[in-house]
């Protein structure tokens, strides 16, 4: 025992030692782990995928699709949401929710963020008018004024009308520093540019942010639409949501419709101005959003009951 004591390299011990702590916090408070192999073997994948993420991000290996966002007033795409795809060469695709985190981890999420803004601006400027595009900046892109300027790049290279673009922020963004937040937006409100507060009601304080920011719309959080059709104080409770919302002259989209029922529901109690969802399919590609955007879907023969307001 006492010579295979002696011959332990230390650095080797504390690595595996941080290796076994690290597990531990992710498993939660007041708990421990014992170093195991399987530990290296995921540190070691974790090391090669983030090398292998940098590399696609500095030579634009990423793609972009984008989810249809439908009006609720004509049935059609009127906007999309620009996502981030990652195709790896072996493993094959990788969840955003797997690299996304990674690249904020490695502090690169800001490159990825002018990549999509770039390429969404550039096909947006090709489908018909007035179709528009969302992008979703990190609270990271929000911590420098360097944004501001980000944007306007993006809208004088592509020749986009700054109307056609939307900018979501979450609330991660103004829980970091609200004033300054509120300064960026403000500035990016004066090119031309919506804005949108992303995942509503994920946050801590939501109410507040309503008021307080200027804002052009409100995307609910699919949460609120789980149970919708089933509990009658789901109902209530994303109605009077909708209705808080739209008293501040603000626009709804709601996210997360995935069935015919959810959306029959919504047409005749709830009335967004907008809706989003794997009920109108997955995310297309480019050239898709520019085929599409004529398309009425079916669900249109649902009519809307009277007094609908019109899409602003």
């Amino acid at each position: 025992m006492l010579s295979r004591v002696r011959d332990a390299d230390v650095d080797t011990m504390i690595v595996k030692a941080d290796l076994a702590l690290y597990k531990a916090k992710e498993l939660g408070k007041n708990t421990w782990r014992l170093f195991q192999a399987s530990m290296d073997a995921a540190f070691r994948d974790r090391q090669l995928m983030k090398a292998d993420l940098r590399t696609a991000v500095e030579s634009k290996g990423l793609r972009v699709v984008y989810q249809p966002i439908v009006a609720m007033n004509t049935m059609r795409i009127a906007s999309c949401e620009a996502l981030c795809r990652w195709d790896h060469p072996d493993l094959g695709p990788i969840s955003p929710s797997i690299f996304i985190p990674l690249a904020e981890e490695m502090g690169i999420i800001s490159e990825i963020s002018t990549f999509v803004l770039q390429v969404a601006c550039a096909e947006c400027v090709k489908w018909p008018d007035p179709t528009s595009v969302s992008v979703n900046l990190s609270a990271k892109d929000f911590r420098s004024s360097g944004i501001v300027q980000k944007v306007r790049d993006a809208l004088a290279g592509s020749g986009l009308a700054a109307g056609r673009l939307e900018i979501e922020v979450t609330e991660t963004a103004l829980l970091d520093d609200k004033s300054l937040t509120r300064q960026y937006i403000e500035e990016l409100k004066a090119l031309g540019v919506r804005i949108a507060l992303d995942d509503f009601g994920t946050g801590y304080s939501s109410l507040s942010y309503l008021h307080k920011l200027p804002l052009d719309k409100v995307k609910i959080d699919r949460s609120f639409l789980m149970d919708v059709t089933q509990n009658p104080s789901s109902l209530a409770l994303l109605k009077g949501v909708v209705e808080l919302i739209r008293v501040l002259g603000l626009n709804v989209t709601i996210e997360g419709v995935e069935t015919y029922e959810q959306l029959k529901i919504l047409t005749h109690s709830i009335q967004p101005d907008m809706v989003q969802g794997f009920l109108f399919g997955s995310a297309l590609t480019a050239s898709g959003i520019g085929t599409m955007a004529t398309t009425v879907w079916p669900f249109a023969t649902d009519k809307k009951p009277a007094g609908k307001r019109a899409l602003s």
